[in-house]
Formats: C-alpha cells, structure tokens, sequence
C-alpha cells in the first residue's frame, strides 16, 4: 500500500509537469506576514533573511484575457531572482525581480526587492520590507512598495499579523493594504492548514475583488506542487512546483532500505579549526552525523570502515558510546578493515560484526608509552633547563631537566596505563563476549594474521570490501534491493525549517571550545598546533553569560594548561558565571586531556563529565627558563646587557639564574600552588589540605578523578549536554547549540613550509613526534611575559 500511494503522488506530477514551467504570483495566496519560501521575493523580500535553503518555485495561470500567464524564482543563501511573463491580445512583456533579505537580530528581518520591466516603458521600482518572529505563534511583516513611486504610481503599503494558535498545523493571517492618501484600501485573510506532514490546504479571500482563491500543495521528500483555483469571483487557475535541495517535512517517502556506508577519517579535530587549508571532521560532528543515522527509519545496516583510528581513546570513548546508540536504535552495524590497530579494534568491538580483509593484520598487543629525556643533549650544546615546580608528580620539565624517569614520574605513568587497559579489557571483553582474562591473554600472543583472528574469534570473518557489501545485502533479503549511500552523500541531508521560530531566537545551549594550551591574548593556530587565548575565551564566556536565550553553558576542555595568568583571567569570567543573582548552570566535558591549567579552568563548574580515558588533575605549578649562555659562547655570539632594577633581566637567556632569583621563583610558585588549590577547594567543595594530598601535579584518569572528587560524572559531550538541558531547563529532542568562539578561517600565522610540512616523512618518525608534543613548552615560554606555568606532562601518549 505504502508502494501504490506513492505511485499515485508522483503520476500526480508527472501529468502536471509539462502544463507548468513558470509562474504567476498573484494568482497564489500569500501573506506578507507569513509567506516564507522562494515567492517571498514578490510578497515580502525580508523573509528571505531566514532562509539558507535553495529553493525553485514556478507557476502557470489562467487568468481572464491575460492567457499563458506564468513566473518562477530562485531562491539561495538569503537572495532570490524571480521572473514574471505577461501575454495578452499579443501584448508580451516580462518583470525581472532581484531581492535580497538578513536577519538583524531577535526575530527581525529586514529586506528589499529591486524590480525592472522588459518589453514595456516602465520604470525600475524598489520594494522594501520587514518580518518579525517575536513567538513561535506571531508573525508580524510589512512591505513599502514603489518606494520611488516610480511610472507616476504612489508609494503604497502592505502589513499583515499571522498567528499560529494550534502549532504548525493551523496558520492563521489577516493583511491590510492601501495606499497612504487611504483611496484604495482593501484587505485580505489568509489560512493554511496541515492534516499530516506533506500535505496541506490554503485559501485566502480578498476582499477588494470577493476572491475566494484555494489551493491543495502535496510535498515529496525534495519536491511538491500543487493546484490553485478560485471558487469566487473572477476566473483564475494556477498549477505549480517547486524543488528543494532540503527535505520537506512528509509522510510521502521512498520505500527503499539503505546500507550507509560511513568511512571514518583517518584524523579528527576536537573544535572546528581556523586554518583555511586544514579542514578535518570534528568529534562532535562524526558523533552527530551517526545519531541522525539511528533516526532514519530507511536505514536498517550501517558499515563503518577504518585501519588505523589515531584519534586517542578518549575520543574514541565518545564514537564507540555513539555507535552503541546506533546499535540500540535497531540498525545493524558492520565494520570492515583492511588492518586493525588496538584502537581501530576498540571502536569496532562495539560492533555487530568485524570483518577484515583476507590480508589483514590485527594488530592487538596492549599499550605502551614512552618518554625520552634531553638533559644530556642540552648539556652537549650548552642549553641549561632551570625549573622549580611544587609536587614530586609535576614533570611537564622532566624531559628538559632530567636524564631519566624519576620513581613519581614512573609511579604516576604505571598508574594510567593500568586505568587504560583494565578499562579497555572490561569494554572490549563484554562487547565480545570474552572474559578479560581470556582477551588479556589473546592480546599478549598478538598480533595476528587475518585467518589466525578469525579462528580466536576476535573478528566475525576474513572478507573484502565488496564481500561484506554483500553481506549486508543479504541481511536485508535479495527481494529488497536496498540503495548503497556514501555517507559523503548522506551528510548533505537537512530539513526545510518550516517553524517560525529560528536558532538565534530559541533558548539554548552555548558550547564553548577550550582547546590547546593556555596562553595570553587571542586564540591561534598553526599546522603545528593551537593556543587556547585568554582573551578570546573570556569575551566567549562572557558572551554566553550576557546572552538571554542561552540557558546554559557546556565547556569542552582539551589542554593541558600552560600559563597560570591566562588560567586564572579565564577562570574569572567563570567565576562571575557560577556566582551571583545572574549565574547559569556551567558543564565541564573533558575531552582527552584537561590537566593542570586545563584542571585549574574546569574546577569552578557546577559539574565535571571526563570520560574514562581522560587524563585529568596535575594540580601543580612550574616555572623558569632556558639559560642559552654557554651555547652562545660555542657559536661565538657575545651579549652585553645594560639595565636599571636589579632583576630587570631576570628572565634572559643570556644567563643562569642566581641562588637569590631561584628563591624568589621558589616564592611565586609556591603562591600560584595556594591559589590554585584555593580554587580547587572552593570550586569543588573539599578541604584545601584534601586537595594537596591529591594534588602535587599527579595526572589521574577520569576513574580516579571521579573516585577522589575532582570529576562528578563518567561520560561524554552528549552526557553534558543532556545535563545542561536539564538545568537549563531545556524541553524537547531538538536543541540549538551554539558554538562558541566562533573563528572565521585564516591564512594568517600560517608559514608556507607548514603547508608541506606533511608531506615530510621526517615527521613520522617517532622521535621527532615526541619532540612535537613539547614545543607547546617552547611557545609558552616564548609567547608570554611570564616564566610561571600550570603544564602536565602532555609527552605521555598512550599507544
């Protein structure tokens, strides 16, 4: 039946079609407080400032002695074109409509219609309006037309009020019109009405000619048409269409399954990036793009497709949470690899079935981490690394300090590896029905060949790509003949907004990136890396505050701390968040790292989400600097300093620390230390003495960090969000989410080299990966006036 009755829709449009290529508006009921599509460029040209769809619309009259009567527009990215042709008695000439239309904030939309006659003497008019949307029930518009009174016509006006008293479903609008002289006044009142989604019925009566004009529009997935008659007074039929490239809201779709097949990058970024060349997916927008899946009902198997998922456990903590909702949603969900790393398997272990290609290999053999130490190099060409740092865990300067790892260091790093593979060995073995020891001893006779995984049972079968095509076409059964979609092709897929409410108008939730280390001044970026600024993500969280329709705040912290003045400037504007008659409900969600400076922004939320794989705490300080003097001396570079105060240079590179400044900087860090457990206290509600027992710049997984208090929840971004909706007091599936700061993308701070430097093979090699974590250090240092820092050890990476 599903078949047959959309059969019937499209032989609907097949026989009107070639009746209709064009259109005429004024054959077409409309309001100016209302009509919001591609005809808004004759009705009202401001509401084409809510509109970032591309939309055709064309219709065909007959109308009077005025035969073969017809118009169409175009409308795209809050513009239209529009045309309308003319005949009668042989008579022929045509209107050419270019409009313009941008939203100036709060519901108010202002726009203009410029419009310019072929074939007859008349000349250019200019239409000007406005639409305000105040209430998801109240539309408001008006239109000034001939505002030039151009062809010694008189400027005249049209205002209207639509109400939607029973939601979209009932649409409401009375319209005045007339000139301002008051000689010609009429008006008209305008309904439209939807019984289900696709399909609604409108009319309109005019009072100044006693028209009774209906209409009956019926909407497929990207395209519709319908019919107008008028069953009043004078002679007017109209048949039209229109296309989309959104999807309209219907009941009338096709009955085809789908097989998504979603091929996962090789690389992600946690917030959308800067740079104008490096565009990659970010967490957020791979993790919504699998939740939409799990609502399209057309869609019964998912086949996700990756090697080598480099983008750390805890990211892939929040895809493998995503993909299991996929699972629930009842979709079928296959992965397939050529080769499989421990990562790549963790996110597939989630999975209904693992296949790998015939000449795979599956790398599982636990994780390890390395660090390497560069003391002795800095000796051999005469760098001197001197830091002071409170707690026996804070080695952020070990690698500069010390020649090997210190029993606090190994302490620490023993302690996180065994976090991350017991949590690893607990997930993966429930997904796959082992028992942990049995996968910890499978993993310690890894790696394995495709055929030996297959016979331990750690993947379903040994397959190509196309193979396991097949696969899933038999799930569903020959008979159906599913369509194979490319999530490239997917991800286009949006709905026409068909409320009168828009997302800058709606309460939501401000989602603020803290990514990179923290540094004073603006945020940056380079190929290398980002510095999270001061200054930009005050103003951000200070935008959200001030802003009425945002109800609550979500912080995603990635860093792992870097100056303790920026920390603190932006824990201020927190601080004045939380506190207060004005405060708003503040979420902290830790992506993988949110340690020491990134800790010090995060405690003063009224709650912390980690997930289990985060590394968190490393509430500690350091400070000091590199003396370059005795490397000077071997390039035979001479320096002479001159200078008024008696530690005027003490932060030069030219020379060594004296035992005086080494206990002044001794001095700093201690009062940065009781500062920042001072806030930690307060922001979490412990002891002070209690934080210091934890503290002293040990890093913790998110496990611990919830077991000792400095995380109150085990989850991911959607687990904040879903948190902040509820203390915001947010109702309803749908919520508005706005990104902050926002970034325009720039070539600026970008060297040309940086453009080509991944091609260089140079930096895959491992060493110089290592290296690459600790140049964060080097520009810290470089790019703040200070020498204090709250940093973690950020060289540990678990692989």
């Amino acid at each position: 039946m599903r078949y047959l009755g959309f059969t019937r829709i499209a032989l609907f449009f097949i026989l009107i079609i070639p009746q209709v290529f064009l259109a005429d508006i004024t054959s077409y009921p409309s309001s100016v407080a209302v009509t919001d599509n591609a005809l808004s460029i004759f009705t009202n040209p401001s509401a084409l400032g809510i509109r970032k769809e591309i939309q055709f619309f064309g219709f065909l009259t007959h109308n009077g002695n005025i035969r073969n009567k017809f118009c169409f527009s175009l409308m795209s990215a809050n513009s239209a074109f529009g045309l309308e042709h003319m005949e009668s008695y042989g008579f022929k000439y045509n209107i050419y409509n270019f409009g313009i239309g941008f939203s100036v904030g709060k519901g108010l939309n202002l726009g203009f219609n410029y419009k310019y006659y072929s074939g007859v003497k008349l000349n250019s008019e200019i239409n000007i309006g406005f639409l305000q949307r105040p209430f998801e029930f109240l539309s408001i518009g008006g239109v000034l037309r001939n505002v030039t009174e151009a062809n010694y016509e008189s400027m005249n006006f049209a205002t209207g009020v639509g109400v939607r008293p029973l939601g979209n479903w009932l649409t409401i609008a009375g319209d005045i019109e007339g000139d301002f002289e008051g000689s010609d006044f009429s008006y008209k009142i305008y309904a439209e009405i939807k019984p289900v989604n696709g399909i609604s019925l409108f009319g309109e009566y005019r009072h100044k000619d006693e028209d009774i004009i209906c209409g009956l529009n019926l909407n497929l997935l990207n395209f519709g048409g319908g019919i107008v008659t008028n069953i009043g007074g004078s002679e007017i039929m109209g048949d039209y269409i229109h296309f989309t490239n959104a999807e309209y809201r219907t009941i009338f779709k096709g009955g085809k399954k789908k097989i998504v097949i979603f091929e996962l990058p090789p690389e992600i970024d946690e917030e959308p990036s800067r740079l104008f060349f490096k565009k990659k997916p970010t967490l957020k927008q791979l993790i919504d793009f699998i939740d939409e899946l799990a609502k399209d009902k057309d869609i019964e198997i998912v086949v996700f497709k990756g090697d080598r998922t480099g983008y750390g456990y805890s990211k892939l903590y929040e895809l493998r949470r995503a993909i299991s909702r996929l699972k629930k949603s009842g979709k079928t969900v296959i992965y397939y690899g050529e080769s499989f790393n421990n990562s790549s398997y963790y996110l597939s272990s989630i999975c209904d079935s693992i296949y790998i290609n015939p000449a795979g290999t599956l790398w599982l053999v636990g994780m390890s981490t390395t660090s390497i130490f560069i003391k002795d190099l800095l000796t051999k060409i005469g760098i001197e690394a001197e830091f002071e740092k409170i707690g026996r865990y804070k080695t952020a300067a070990d690698m500069l300090t010390s020649d090997t790892m210190s029993i606090w260091y190994r302490e620490m790093v023993e302690a996180l590896l065994d976090d991350y593979f017991n949590t690893y060995l607990e997930e993966v073995s429930i997904s796959r029905n082992f028992t942990k020891e049995e996968l910890k001893n499978l993993i310690d006779n890894g790696p394995y060949m495709a055929r030996d995984a297959k016979v331990v049972g750690l993947v379903t079968d040994c397959l190509y790509e196309d193979q396991v095509i097949e696969v899933a076409k038999k799930i569903i059964g020959k008979r159906a003949k599913p369509k194979i979609v490319e999530i490239k092709k997917y991800r286009g897929k949006k709905i026409f907004n068909e409320d009168w409410v828009y997302p800058e108008q709606r309460d939501k939730i401000a989602l603020i990136y803290a990514v990179g280390s923290i540094s004073q001044g603006k945020s940056r970026e380079d190929f290398d890396g980002k510095m999270m600024g001061s200054v930009t993500i005050a103003k951000a969280i200070k935008s959200a505050r001030k802003d009425k329709t945002v109800k609550a705040i979500v912080f995603r912290i990635d860093s792992p701390g870097g100056s303790a003045l920026a920390s603190d400037i932006i824990w201020r504007e927190i601080y004045l968040t939380t506190t207060g008659e004005k405060r708003k409900p503040f979420i902290v969600s830790m992506s993988s790292v949110a340690g020491s400076g990134g800790y010090y922004i995060a405690c003063q939320a009224d709650t912390i989400i980690a997930t289990p794989y985060t590394v968190t705490g490393s509430i500690g300080v350091l400070g000091g600097k590199l003396a370059m003097e005795k490397l000077f001396d071997k390039m035979g570079v001479n320096s002479v300093t001159i200078k008024r105060g008696k530690y005027s240079d003490y932060l030069s590179i030219f020379r060594k620390l004296t035992e005086d400044e080494r206990e002044k900087l001794k001095d700093i860090i201690s009062d940065y230390y009781e500062i920042f457990t001072k806030r930690v206290a307060e922001g979490r509600n412990i002891m002070q003495d209690s934080v210091k027992a934890i503290g002293e710049g040990r890093i913790w997984s998110g496990l611990v960090g919830r077991n000792i208090g400095i995380v109150d929840v085990i989850g991911d971004l959607k687990t904040a969000i879903e948190i902040a909706k509820e203390k915001g007091g947010l109702k309803g599936e749908e919520t508005v989410i706005k990104v902050l700061p926002k970034h325009r993308p720039s070539l600026l701070n970008v060297n040309i080299g940086d453009m080509f430097v991944k091609n260089n093979k140079l930096t895959d090699n491992p060493f110089v990966k290592k290296m690459k974590h600790y140049e964060y250090l080097f520009n810290l240092w470089l790019n703040n006036d200070e020498n204090i820092f709250m940093i973690m050890p950020y060289i540990i990476e678990i692989e």
